[in-house]
């Protein structure tokens, strides 16, 4: 029956004895809720102060009692069928009072109060009932949307994926839906041979029949943007041509007179064969089998009944194979192990964007020779970037700049702080201000990493074989489990970093697609060295984990395939069988030999002459903790790096400069004694204070150099 405000007054007056608005304001005494109590029960005091405060409002507009009786002589006439209004098999042929005929509103609703009671009672219930640790297997299903299935196939779907008879898993799915079984009594598939045969076929059948969705996960589960191209079919290589042309208006002549000269500048993209082996004891298969079932009953979900078993099984796979393709697709170091006899990092198997980017810069495109970017220059590096690009590239309709979350954060405080603006500003910045076609691509992959980019939205290319190979997993059944294969390949390339016109003519901002900054990149992810070897190569990569599988101590006299100018990182990886890089004419080590033992890194300058120079040693377990600074220093060396940490001195001195140090960069100062503590003086006209800081145990400074002087950013 419709209900509203004026069947809930009549129904409140009447209970009450009541009569509508002729007794002034209502307010409910203690006995009148208790009254109620008996009809709306624990929802009385809520609906009582809701109700007064709506009442009172309609008495004070002028609300009369002829409305209310019209009110109560519609509903009657909606209900004219019912016990209550015909109990003499005739109505009424007095005229009615208000009162009496909200008295026949109450014996209507008496007639439905076993069902009020009832809902009132499921409400109590769910609400005072706490929610145990494994309600999803207890939950009853009588409240439950029903799944509509076939007598041979769940959701009537016809997919052979989802016929019922010889698949166990199904019929298990069935029996709960229909209240034959329920998840604690159901019996879980034995995953015998026949079984894993059977959902082999069936794995099969569902990558060939839903390829197009199966793309469109891959695409979501890369964390890919939506512009980069996905390209399908590539077995090997992926050979891309781009026409390069010169000029080619001029005045008008008389003769013809071609002055354009173009050339297709080949691009090739490598795909890579992908392994995966995963095993499972059979009582694992029954997990997720049961996890299956648990998550089609999830009675919050928006649409929970149309997840078959092979699907469930497959996604998931799929979806934890996809956590490190994302980030192989842009990190990854190829480094061949065909020949290997132990697992391989996923990170080397296949060449990723950023090696990409490392192998062309300087070869095939030209970056931008901007130094390392800092907070507090990011504002206007990001802008000088832009600046730089040729102006018939700047000014299309579209470009994208490639940078990590924690930097475009950066570069959001930079603009605020820019232009002036509330710091505690949510919006989203999706374009370099400036250049609204200049759009960000906020990539996670590149966290950690100092490199933007900027190029053309389609320039970016993923490749694979077949669109659902990476779907095809194959199970076997062993003696003590279940092994599940499935190999694909993935790819991603460039299309065009640059080329000039002549061939020989090294190339220039004017002809390029591709544009980024000349920080270090790619330093973080290594390949391994071979176990037992004396020589290192750097043919694959220029970060190597040196002693891996070492059956005992190794000396390294030699690093070989090397490139002038490029730095070489080494890291060890065995405790009790280290390498140890000797230090002679090749290798010089200005602090000697160097036990690589695990997290110690060493970093080398190739020179010119393909010798190696020291230029670091950096024990990586350790917190760095900046530079340990001799007593009574008074001039800081920025050559020595960016933070300092001061000693006990024989007597109170002043910080008076940093000699050294590069524009942009922000250097820290740390006290590191109590005992005549180091000071920094506002009077000191190379700093830009806000007061003296006197540097005792734990407080610091940090100062940026503008080229001119050093402003304070923040002290603490």
């Amino acid at each position: 029956m419709p209900i509203n405000f004026k069947i809930i007054e009549a129904l409140i007056l009447t209970k009450l004895n009541l009569k509508a608005f002729a007794d002034g304001k209502l307010e409910f005494t203690s006995e009148q809720k208790e009254k109620l109590k008996a009809t709306f029960g624990d929802k009385t005091e809520e609906l009582t102060a809701k109700f007064s405060k709506e009442y009172n409002a309609k008495l004070e507009a002028g609300l009369n009692s002829k409305e209310l009786d019209q009110t109560i002589n519609a509903f009657l006439e909606e209900n004219s069928n019912s016990e209550a209004n015909t109990e003499d098999g005739e109505g009424n042929e007095e005229e009615e009072s208000i009162l009496q005929k909200a008295q026949k509103v109450i014996e209507i609703g008496a007639s439905k109060d076993k069902q009020i009671k009832q809902l009132q009672a499921d409400l109590l219930k769910l609400a005072n009932e706490p929610e145990p640790e494994t309600s999803i297997e207890t939950v009853k299903l009588d409240n439950m949307k029903q799944i509509g299935h076939s007598e041979t196939h769940l959701f009537s779907s016809n997919e052979k994926f989802n016929a019922i008879e010889g698949r166990s898993w199904n019929k298990n799915f069935k029996d709960i839906t229909s209240k034959e079984s329920t998840l604690d009594t159901v019996a879980l598939t034995e995953w015998n041979t026949i079984n894993i045969e059977k959902i082999n076929s069936d794995i099969q059948d569902y990558a060939a029949k839903f390829s197009p969705n199966i793309e469109t996960l891959l695409r979501d589960s890369y964390g890919i943007p939506a512009h980069w191209k996905l390209v399908s079919g590539v077995s090997d290589k992926y050979i891309m041509a781009k026409l390069v042309s010169g000029e080619i208006t001029q005045a008008r002549k008389k003769d013809w007179l071609p002055k354009n000269k173009s050339r297709f500048v080949p691009q090739i993209g490598k795909v890579y064969d992908v392994q995966i082996d995963i095993e499972y004891e059979g009582y694992e298969l029954q997990k997720l089998e049961k996890t299956w079932l648990q998550s089609q009953f999830d009675l919050n979900g928006s649409d929970p009944y149309k997840l078959s078993f092979v699907q469930y099984l497959v996604e998931n796979l799929i979806k934890h194979a996809r956590k490190e393709d994302k980030i192989v697709l842009v990190k990854g170091v190829y480094n061949p192990s065909e020949d290997s006899n132990t697992p391989a990092s996923y990170l080397n198997r296949m060449t990723g964007l950023l090696k990409l980017i490392s192998l062309n810069r300087n070869q095939t495109y030209v970056p931008f020779k901007l130094g390392k970017p800092t907070k507090q220059n990011i504002f206007e590096y990001v802008k000088k970037m832009c600046d730089s690009l040729p102006y018939d590239i700047k000014t299309l309709p579209e470009l994208r700049f490639g940078i990590s979350p924690s930097w475009l954060r950066a570069y959001k405080e930079g603009w605020e702080f820019a232009k002036g603006v509330n710091t505690d500003y949510k919006g989203t910045m999706d374009s370099v201000d400036g250049y609204p076609n200049v759009k960000f691509d906020s990539l996670v992959q590149l966290e950690g990493s100092d490199l933007f980019y900027i190029t053309l939205p389609d320039n970016i290319t993923v490749m694979v074989d077949k669109v659902g190979e990476e779907n095809n997993f194959s199970m076997i059944k062993k003696i003590r489990g279940i092994q599940i294969a499935c190999d694909y390949k993935l790819g991603i390339m460039i299309e065009c970093f640059g080329a000039d016109i002549k061939a020989s003519k090294m190339v220039s901002f004017e002809n390029q697609l591709f544009f980024s900054n000349d920080v270090e990149i790619c330093n973080d992810v290594y390949v391994p060295a071979d176990a037992n070897t004396t020589t290192l190569t750097a043919k694959y990569h220029n970060a190597i984990i040196v002693g891996k599988g070492n059956t005992s101590p190794k000396e390294v006299t030699d690093i070989i395939d090397v490139t002038p100018g490029e730095l070489i990182y080494l890291k060890g990886d065995n405790e009790e069988n280290p390498s140890t890089i000797k230090n002679n004419d090749k290798i010089i080590l200005s602090g000697g030999d160097c036990v690589l033992k695990p997290n110690i890194e060493l970093v080398l300058l190739v020179r010119s002459d393909s010798k190696l120079l020291e230029i670091k040693r950096v024990d990586l377990a350790k917190e760095y903790d900046g530079v340990k600074l001799n007593s009574d220093v008074t001039e800081l060396d920025a050559a020595e790096g960016m933070e300092f940490v001061t000693s006990e001195n024989t007597s109170q001195v002043e910080i008076s400069d940093i000699l050294n140090a590069i524009p942009g960069e922000t250097y820290r100062i740390t006290g590191g004694s109590d005992t005549n503590p180091s000071i920094l003086k506002k009077s000191n006209s190379k700093f830009s204070l806000a007061s003296d800081i006197t540097l005792t145990t734990g407080k610091f400074i940090e100062l940026t150099f503008t080229g001119q002087k050093f402003i304070e950013g923040k002290r603490g």
